[in-house]
């Protein structure tokens, strides 16, 4: 019986499509694979008809850009019948330990529902917080129960200012400091605060897109970025006691 030719290998080379293929099976059988935690041992498995590529080809079709596998239901296997090429954001919004609420009839996550209101995601998620009655959610554009968010908002907005203002000058002055500072953080953080501040080629990279680089929320960039900030301004304070 000849061999099916795919064209989706050559010389080594892999296209999406395959790649998608490939590491959707190393998450679910390699046990050496670094997310087989979260999948293969989590009971997360490839159903048998895909354990060919040409049929997972034929089910799924090529991957389109921007886009990779995601399975619908996030405690379902890797089968047609629940798995869709979807976005970084699409992904993020399907997450398992997402908060999920029903707003006009509608279950999504905070993101989602704060998208289509018009409003930030925390002062959504602080409206909740708040105890909020669902329906009165977005009635309201501005509440005094929204302090608390702004006042956090703020103080963000302060740390930042102070960053930029006094330590990233002090950075453009000393390589010497530049290494005290970034040797405070680890591999991630220092990486986010490179990209951010425009330390890797003079070009600040916005939240959005530090968040598909890293295939991460844009919240979730934001707090390893403030994590990363305290932990520069500590240091800056430490170097200036001493």
């Amino acid at each position: 019986m000849p061999k099916t030719i795919h064209g989706h290998t050559w010389n080594r080379h892999m296209s999406p499509t395959y790649r998608s293929w490939i590491g959707m099976k190393q998450r679910c059988i390699n046990h050496q694979n670094t997310n087989y935690t979260i999948y293969g041992a989590r009971g997360i498995s490839v159903c048998k008809r895909w354990m060919n590529f040409e049929n997972f080809l034929a089910d799924m079709g090529d991957r389109p850009d921007g886009k990779s596998i995601d399975r619908i239901n996030n405690n379902g296997n890797y089968e047609p019948s629940n798995c869709r090429w979807a976005t970084n954001k699409e992904q993020q919004r399907n997450r398992r330990n997402n908060h999920i609420i029903k707003i006009n009839g509608k279950d999504k996550c905070i993101a989602e529902h704060a998208e289509m209101m018009g409003m930030p995601t925390g002062r959504l998620r602080c409206r909740i917080s708040n105890g909020w009655n669902i329906s009165e959610l977005n009635k309201i554009k501005n509440s005094n129960s929204d302090k608390f968010y702004k006042r956090k908002q703020i103080k963000r907005n302060e740390l930042q200012v102070e960053l930029s203002t006094s330590i990233m000058n002090e950075f453009k002055k000393s390589v010497t400091k530049i290494k005290i500072y970034l040797g405070v953080l680890d591999d991630r953080e220092r990486e986010i605060i490179k990209m951010r501040f425009g330390l890797k080629n003079g070009k600040k990279a916005t939240l959005q897109e530090v968040a598909d680089n890293y295939k991460l929320s844009r919240e979730r960039i934001r707090q390893i970025e403030d994590k990363a900030i305290k932990k520069i301004l500590e240091a800056e304070n430490s170097i200036h006691m001493q």
